[in-house]
């Protein structure tokens, strides 16, 4: 009976010392393969969270079909032939200012291709090859004039068009309440600006035209946040 036990005892033993070596290799390996995607992570390439910049021209790298902006003095000839060359992309236009921007929605390897005109600034939101963008920032001749919008005052002045029109709407409201109010959904409003296709695309556009810089958005919402109250009272008296 002690020959038995002792056979058993033994048989037993064997898978359970492997068992034990098992999960001591396991936990040496948990750490390395940690490592290891942590390395990877760390290698994978980031997209910018900032848009590429050139002379008159923005592009802000999304995981979405490109989104491609050129404001042209006169869109006709292009439009003309991106009628025929671009049929199955979505074309829409918009002004700004004296200049007609015309939008292309869809595959961004036409920009390789002989088209007709000169713009004066590009914008462009989602995947887009390098050459593509390249290709349209060699064709931007520009426009002169500075940007009101970088001026240390614009802080002021869009509060105050915000200010007035929630005044105007509600005019028992208590002016430094509305105020305060005014001043966070603008700020809000800016830092997110460039987080939806709907108004990162405009936002693109008016820096690209205007040359602003690529966080002139954040850092507007900075300088609107720092202004108080009593500052922009003084401010608006002549």
């Amino acid at each position: 009976m002690k020959s038995q036990s002792k056979s058993e005892t033994e048989v037993g033993a064997g898978p359970l010392r492997k068992l034990k070596a098992d999960r001591s290799t396991l936990w040496i390996m948990i750490p390395v393969l940690m490592g290891i995607i942590l390395l990877l992570n760390l290698s994978m390439p980031e997209r910018p969270t900032l848009p590429t910049s050139a002379d008159h021209a923005r592009w802000l790298d999304r995981d979405l079909r490109p989104h491609i902006s050129l404001a042209f003095d006169d869109p006709v000839p292009f439009m003309g032939w991106a009628d025929d060359a671009l049929a199955d992309h979505a074309i829409s236009t918009r002004r700004m200012g004296t200049l007609i921007w015309v939008r292309i929605d869809g595959p961004g390897d036409w920009t390789q291709q002989p088209w007709p005109g000169q713009p004066r600034a590009a914008a462009a939101l989602g995947n887009l090859d390098l050459a593509g963008w390249d290709a349209v920032v060699n064709r931007i001749i520009g426009i002169d004039g500075a940007s009101p919008r970088s001026h240390p005052q614009f802080a002021y002045q869009a509060l105050a068009a915000r200010f007035e029109s929630a005044m105007a709407r509600t005019p028992q409201a208590e002016p430094v309440r509305l105020f305060e109010g005014v001043q966070r959904t603008l700020k809000r409003e800016l830092n997110g600006a460039l987080d939806s296709t709907a108004t990162a695309l405009p936002l693109l556009e008016r820096m690209a035209l205007e040359n602003l810089s690529p966080r002139w958005n954040t850092q507007l919402a900075d300088a609107i946040q720092s202004i108080t109250y009593n500052e922009f009272s003084t401010w608006q008296t002549p």
